[in-house]
Order: C-alpha cells, then structure tokens, then sequence
C-alpha cells in the first residue's frame, strides 16, 4: 500500500497513478505532445508529483497526530490543486486562441473573391448540377484539385448548391484539409488541448478526496493552545 493518509481503494489507486510518469501522462498530457503549453504540463506534472511524495512523508511524521497530519495535507493538496488549476486555465487560453487564429485564417482564405464572382457563380451553378445528377463524388474530386472550388464549398450556403447538409460539412472539412493543412492542423490540437484541459477538473476533484480527510483535518483546528 502506497504510504498515505487516506486509504480508500480509490484513494490509493488515484495516488498509484500518479506517483507514476506514465499515469501522470496519461491525465495531464505529455508535455512532449504539446510544445505550446509545455511549461503549463510540465508545471502540473511536478506539482502532482511533489504533492505526492511529501504527501508519503507526512504519512510517516512522528511529530505530527493523525489530525495534524491531515490539516498539512490540506495545506498540500490547496498548492497542488492551484497548480493544476493555473496549468488548466493556461491550456484551456492557449486553445481558444489557436482555434481563433486558424478559424480567422481559414475565414480569410476561403473569403468570397468580388474579383471572382462571376466564375464563382458559374461553380456554383456547376455544383448543383452535379449534385442534382447525384455525382457527388465529382464534386470532391475537383475541390481538391482546385482551391476556387473548395472555396465555394466552403463560404456558400447549402441551399445554393443543392446538397445535403452532412455532405457539404463533409466537402467544407475536405477543403480545410485539403488546402489550408496548417490551419486545420491547429484547430485539430486546439480540441486536443480543449480535451486536455477538461480532463484536470476530475484530477483536482481527486486530489481534495484522496490527499486528506475534511473531518480530521478539520478536527486539527479545535486544538486548544496553553
């Protein structure tokens, strides 16, 4: 049994996991994943894993009673969680602003062309053609040859090229991928860290449950001075 205070099963499982690099990899992110907030992963990897080995030590304080012990895990686990809380917070910024920047950008690059119009009311027209013959797979095939036409798919609304509301989400992410890649790279890690961020609230919740008991520790307070 790993050294702690509290030692529920899940209490112990939660302190297991992450006394571990692996486990602690596997909740808050490999930092080598995700350069961009890599001090943020970093930062919330050696306060879990500080929280966790001081925690062992109090365990074993021969100076400490049980509810003394407890009221110091507290003080341990309100660092930990602001340290994860600040990590989390972090991660969560930097995803709203990749996805901004690359939804701007993509906005920008598949922008109606006024220089264009007319051409691009030809695509259009070519577009509901095809989807009328139900040649879809016609239409796919020249938006990825051809950027204008992935263009059209993207900033026309559906009821002007006559397809179905699945299959024209379906063209309008072919032609990000397709012709602006390092945008749609960016916001497939901006819901990546959006995922990672949301992935600390039931870590931090698991620190206040597994790193102290509120009873004890507040029990530790009603001690009288002389």
């Amino acid at each position: 049994m790993l050294k702690a205070l509290v030692t529920t099963n899940t209490a112990q499982d939660f302190l297991r996991t992450m006394n571990t690099a692996v486990g602690r990899k596997a909740h808050l992110g490999d930092p080598a994943k995700h350069q961009v907030v890599l001090n943020s992963i970093t930062a919330a990897h050696t306060a879990i894993e500080g929280g966790v080995e001081t925690l062992a030590r109090l365990a074993d304080d021969p100076t400490r009673s049980e509810p003394e012990k407890h009221d110091a895990a507290r003080v341990i686990a309100t660092r930990t969680i602001e340290a994860l809380e600040r990590s989390r917070a972090n991660i969560g910024a930097n995803a709203t602003k990749i996805e901004r920047e690359a939804t701007e950008a993509i906005e920008a690059q598949f922008a109606p062309n006024p220089n264009r119009a007319g051409i691009e009311s030809e695509i259009r027209d070519w577009v509901r053609e095809r989807a009328k013959a139900g040649d879809v797979a016609a239409i796919k095939e020249e938006a990825k040859r051809t950027p204008e036409v992935a263009a059209v798919l993207y900033h026309s609304p559906r009821f002007l090229l006559g397809l179905a509301k699945e299959t024209h989400e379906s063209f309008v992410i072919d032609a990000i991928e397709t012709h602006a890649p390092k945008q749609y790279a960016a916001i497939t890690e901006s819901g990546e860290l959006m995922r990672l961020a949301e992935r600390y609230s039931p870590i931090i919740k698991s620190v206040r449950s597994s790193f102290y008991n509120q009873a004890l520790a507040d029990t530790a307070k009603r001690r009288v001075e002389v």
